[in-house]
């Protein structure tokens, strides 16, 4: 190319400190990561997903109390792992929550739907009041997996107490919804 010319010729020329080197490679380094868990995310999410549904199929269609405990045991280590995904997804940036106007009650559903299993294997009876509240604004992925880790633990800390009752009721009141785990 020859040899610079003049003065504007070196302003063009960018050298990076070995601290700033170090940042771009840093930033590359999070940014290759950021890409691999988005593929093995993708890649994992299918299988996981029919996992899951099969388990619960053979769980309806089950009697045997044994097998139903292996049911379960599956069931929550397949949404385990399904959580693990829904992190990678998120650390990498793939996965944007969508905020819609929905129904609370049916995000409270779905969470309880996931628990059922589990607290019927640990002896646990679900009790559910949820009147209908208006729709409004927020994630409902979101709400339903926050729900359910919120009764999963209310399930696990129940190990001991003599009256196994959880008690979940959605109501208004006022101007304010009130979702309440008991």
């Amino acid at each position: 190319a020859g040899a610079p010319k003049g003065p504007q010729s070196v302003s063009t020329v960018n050298l990076l400190s070995p601290r700033l080197a170090d940042g771009v490679a840093d930033r590359s380094a999070v940014s290759a990561s950021a890409r691999i868990a988005a593929s093995i995310s993708h890649e994992l999410k299918n299988p996981l997903t029919s996992i899951l549904g099969h388990v619960q199929l053979a769980k309806a269609h089950s009697s045997d109390s044994k097998v139903l405990e292996h049911l379960v045991r599956l069931e929550t280590e397949a949404r385990q792992a399904r959580e693990i995904v829904q992190k990678l997804l998120i650390f990498s940036g793939e996965d944007k929550y969508k905020t819609e106007k929905a129904s609370l009650a049916v995000s409270v559903q779905k969470a309880l739907k996931a628990v059922e299993g589990r607290a019927l294997s640990k002896g646990v009876k679900i009790s559910k009041d949820l009147q209908t509240v208006p729709d409004f604004t927020f994630s409902p992925e979101l709400i339903s997996r926050g729900v359910e880790s919120v009764l999963v633990n209310a399930i696990e800390a129940m190990e001991r107490v003599p009256k196994k009752e959880l008690i979940v009721k959605l109501a208004k009141e006022g101007e304010q919804i009130v979702l309440t785990i008991e």
